[in-house]
């Protein structure tokens, strides 16, 4: 089993000579004696099309079956050990333009180049977009920062949220009603509302 090291210069999706499933075949140039030859990128629910210029490690798995087992596309390593991160780049392969990080202590990270999505061990989840950030604390409390709408109501709310709704009543027994500023109770929904831009909200 030979092994080559190759430059990426383009692809297609087709079937190769040994196989009958489509799969995509990278055009690469080896280094050893600049021989143009076609690779299948090894894929095992991990699409990866790398781009023009990314360097290969290029195995023969057969007469004329090659197969791309490493790559190198030059972006710097970012990952503490025992974490793993996958990364999408522009077409041209220089920049990451969205990736998942897992890191070693639990903690996920999502992002792009707007939004960052954290989920640590403890249950906390942060969403931030430079505009504002939710976060739903381990507890169930909820943080909002920036311009939101709370049900219907818009708000400008940089607050913690703790909402405790509670009334108190004698027991009335039989069909009997009761009346509050003339307005029955009997099959009451209560409602809040809120008004302005407060910095707490309560409902």
């Amino acid at each position: 089993m030979g092994v080559k090291i190759g430059t990426v210069t383009g692809r297609k999706i087709a079937i190769n000579r040994d196989g009958d499933v489509p799969g995509r075949i990278l055009q690469a140039v080896t280094t050893s004696i600049r021989d143009v030859q076609n690779v299948q990128t090894c894929q095992n629910g991990d699409e990866y099309n790398p781009a023009n210029g990314t360097t290969l490690i290029i195995v023969s798995a057969g007469e004329a079956y090659k197969i791309a087992v490493a790559g190198d596309d030059g972006i710097a390593p970012v990952m503490e050990p025992g974490g793993h991160r996958v990364y999408a780049t522009d077409p041209t392969g220089a920049n990451v333009m969205a990736e998942a990080q897992l890191h070693p202590d639990g903690k996920i990270e999502l992002l792009n180049a707007k939004v960052t999505m954290t989920m640590l061990p403890d249950g906390k989840v942060t969403v931030e977009n430079g505009a504002g950030s939710f976060t739903m604390n381990s507890d169930g409390s909820f943080i909002f920062a920036g311009i939101s709408s709370h049900f219907d109501h818009p708000v400008t709310m940089a607050s913690t949220l703790a909402v405790t709704t509670s009334v108190t009543a004698p027991l009335i027994a039989g069909t009997a009603d009761v009346t509050f500023a003339g307005k029955s109770a009997k099959d009451h929904t209560h409602t809040t509302t809120t008004t302005g831009n407060p910095t707490g909200v309560p409902l």
